[in-house]
């Protein structure tokens, strides 16, 4: 049994990925599993088997899927993901952890600061605006200045850097696949708030970054997945205001975009998952059983038995993924 589960998943640059576990190795708290998820092999040419477990995952796996396989490997009450790019510090997981003993809080956002610029915000978390645009919260604020933002509500924290209550997010299946690298951090938050949690920031649980990024490239399948997370929560968000704002915000996104080939192609995507009535009664369902699966968990550590009997609702959030 574990308090604490840190995944960092071995995507993209390999330099990138070794220059984070080594800074969470360096400054790793006590009573914590490491868990490097990797697609197929990994020669481990450090030798570090003795203090990192590793989660072989399909080499075509995403980086969603990457998440969730760590996730469900993971055996801490408190899961934290850091992608690559993300530098731990000295302490920083300690703030964050006393944060859960709330038992309203799911999950806590730490301050990510620019590694070049320690002055500079790079994330404190999520919020979701009333037209359905996912925005990072305190982005390019200087810390100095920074004290009434970092005490605003968020909706979650970025999954670059994240703490989570395992048991929230195993009940809610993990990070949703429909929506995508760049807008399943948002949706999970909403999800939570749905269920009466609550998400904070913490600012002394503090990383930096070297090289990541927070926002989402304009393409058709990140059109596709804002739109998705769009309807799915738009219950949520500001009632008759909700639609035409949302609408001015696609328009206005297509109007500023400087290459207008990307911009169609995006709005393109939202157009057609407008349309997907079944995905969006099929979340429906999702939360109606993960809200009675929150009425029964706890914040304790699972016991092993769990590893076979969690309730995993979505596709690719399963040990298939496993090589």
């Amino acid at each position: 049994m574990y308090r604490l589960s840190i995944i960092v998943p071995l995507l993209g640059d390999p330099q990138l990925f070794e220059d984070t576990l080594v800074s969470v190795l360096q400054n790793r708290p006590a009573s914590c599993e490491v868990l490097v998820v990797h697609p197929g092999r990994y020669e481990d040419p450090y030798n570090l088997s003795d203090e990192v477990a590793f989660v072989p995952i399909a080499r075509n796996a995403d980086a969603i899927q990457a998440v969730n396989a760590g996730l469900q490997a993971a055996r801490g009450e408190i899961v934290h993901l850091l992608q690559p790019g993300i530098l731990a510090e000295e302490g920083w997981t300690s703030g964050a952890l006393k944060r859960f003993c709330d038992r309203e809080i799911a999950a806590i956002a730490p301050l990510v600061l620019d590694a070049g610029d320690k002055e500079r915000i790079l994330s404190a978390g999520l919020r979701f605006s009333v037209a359905g645009r996912r925005i990072v919260h305190g982005a390019g604020m200087r810390l100095s200045r920074a004290k009434r933002t970092l005490r605003r509500t968020i909706v979650g924290p970025a999954r670059m850097a994240a703490f989570y209550r395992r048991s929230v997010v195993v009940a809610l299946g993990g990070f949703c696949p429909q929506a995508g690298p760049w807008f399943a951090d948002i949706d999970l938050g909403l999800s939570m708030h749905r269920l009466g949690f609550r998400c904070a920031i913490e600012p002394e649980a503090v990383l930096t970054a070297t090289s990541t990024e927070f926002d989402a490239p304009c393409q058709f399948e990140t059109g596709r997945c804002a739109e998705r997370v769009f309807w799915r929560h738009r219950d949520q968000l500001g009632g008759a205001i909700t639609l035409p704002a949302h609408a001015a915000h696609v328009l206005a996104s297509v109007l500023v975009r400087p290459h207008r080939i990307a911009a169609y192609a995006q709005l393109a995507g939202r157009l057609l998952a407008a349309f997907e009535r079944s995905s969006y009664r099929d979340f429906e369902t999702r939360m109606q059983r993960a809200s009675e699966a929150c009425r029964d968990c706890d914040s304790s550590p699972r016991d092993e038995e769990d590893d076979e009997n969690s309730v995993l609702p979505w596709p690719g959030y399963s040990r298939r993924l496993v090589a």
